[in-house]
């Protein structure tokens, strides 16, 4: 059932004229998550301003909605509430154009705080790939590692609201596992770094052009080979790799940092950018109003690192407070009030963390908050709602050091609230990829066979 897609029961028309939008519904397995549902609230919205809307019995075998201007950037809601009026099921579509004759838009509608397999399943399982959102909402999935630790180059292309895979899209030109890669609006996926099949780390990176259909490879002799890095891009367009090491047995960690100004052609200018005062690799990073900032990692011990550095692309690196735990293979959220959450990690135990830490970038300082779960290898999602999905990872049994992926997930709901416990995956997953969709679902896939959707909760 879960293969196939409804016929498509909700019609969509401008005033006084046939269909111009069909939505194809997909639903959950299990028709009776959805039993509670009493009537179904459709909208549609542009740019976030209401066009029309419609109530309707969840027992009508169909309901239409007139009255949509043309235009794009044109979003199609479902809101199934119960008997109470209580919100307890959602669907949306990715924008779509509006008022071409004939169009049909996926839809998935299902429980709020939900997790449900994908359509079809990835064409390969892997671990450790990047996974990316494209300009057109689809999502691309590349390289990792096999089951067997070999790295890949095979890629997948992931369809919202259908939510099935196709390995139509090129491979990588090296195989990579633990590449990192960012979005370039306008541009492309950059890739860059990771180890290929024998382990050795590779020099180059690469550009997934959308146009084109094709990886680019861009060749410096800058781009020195990492892994244990990380990837961002900034305001201007460009990106900023910090840290990693250079994949040696026993790997030192590098303190440099290189900017990569990539057009679309996939011509590159290469660049050293300001060195950190630290060196660390599987550290966690993110930007904050056009300064890196970066948290943690493994120091030149090898030990994790409790320190806080604010790195400015277009200055100098400098000291930005200290962590409450030395933490490296954390996760770094930005949150929409501007302060950052730090998630799990391993701790100077050597062990997965079971904290989290909320940094005020005006105090430079950290609150702790404590979950519900030790993790590391996990995704850290914010959601719409300004949330934040904290979903599977390893988790150790303190008494014993025993570790194994988990299903574990937890939602961040700021910082009058801190954790609370979710639905959990299908799956026991780690070193798996999160992505928001357009259809403001979530996308869990890898660190374990299949792929999962996640429906937001409700606001």
């Amino acid at each position: 059932m879960n293969t196939r897609l409804l016929a498509p029961l909700l019609l969509v028309a401008a005033c006084g004229r046939p269909p111009d939008l069909a939505l194809a519904i997909r639903l959950p397995d299990d028709r009776r998550l959805l039993a509670a549902v009493a009537k179904i609230n459709m909208t549609a919205t542009r740019d976030g301003v209401v066009l029309a809307s419609s109530s309707n019995s969840a027992s009508a075998s169909t309901v239409s909605l007139s009255g949509v201007s043309p235009g794009a950037r044109t979003v199609i809601s479902l809101d199934g509430v119960d008997a109470t009026g209580i919100l307890i099921a959602r669907g949306k579509t990715c924008p779509v154009a509006f008022g071409a004759s004939g169009t049909t838009a996926p839809l998935y509608f299902a429980p709020t705080n939900f997790f449900a397999p994908t359509a079809a399943m990835p064409t390969t399982t892997r671990s450790g790939a990047v996974a990316l959102a494209l300009d057109d909402g689809t999502v691309l999935v590349a390289g990792g590692a096999d089951d067997a630790g070999l790295a890949l180059a095979t890629t997948d292309l992931f369809t919202p609201g259908s939510a099935v895979f196709a390995a139509s899209s090129p491979a990588l030109n090296h195989a990579r596992a633990g590449a990192q890669a960012v979005a370039l609006s306008a541009v492309g996926v950059l890739v860059v770094g990771g180890v290929d099949t024998s382990n050795v780390v590779v020099a180059d990176a690469e550009l997934y052009s959308e146009t084109q259909r094709a990886f680019l490879p861009i060749s410096d002799p800058r781009l020195d080979g990492r892994v244990g890095h990380r990837l961002v891009a900034l305001p201007d367009g460009s990106a900023l790799v910090s840290g990693g090491s250079g994949g040696d047995a026993a790997p030192a960690p590098l303190a440099g940092t290189l900017i990569l100004e990539v057009r679309s052609d996939g011509t590159a200018r290469v660049s050293q950018g300001p060195t950190m005062i630290d060196a660390r690799r599987e550290h966690a990073a993110t930007v904050a109003i056009g300064i890196l900032m970066v948290f943690g990692g493994y120091g030149a011990n090898g030990e994790p690192l409790d320190s806080i550095e604010a790195v400015d692309p277009a200055g100098s690196a400098a000291r930005a407070g200290r962590l409450q735990y030395a933490r490296a293979e954390a996760t770094a959220s930005l949150l929409p009030d501007g302060s950052i959450l730090i998630v799990g990690g391993v701790g100077t135990d050597r062990l997965p963390l079971e904290n989290a830490e909320l940094y005020n970038p005006i105090t430079r300082s950290t609150t702790i908050y404590p979950m519900a779960a030790n993790r590391r290898g996990h995704t850290a999602t914010v959601l719409t709602d300004g949330r934040v999905l904290v979903a599977g990872g390893i988790t150790a049994d303190k008494k014993t050091g025993t570790s194994a992926k988990t299903t574990s997930v937890e939602l961040f709901g700021g910082s009058s609230v801190g954790f609370l416990t979710e639905r959990s995956l299908g799956t026991a997953r780690a070193g798996h990829a999160a992505v928001s969709l357009c259809d403001e679902t979530v996308l869990v896939v890898g660190g374990n066979a299949g792929a999962e959707i996640y429906s937001q909760p409700a606001n």
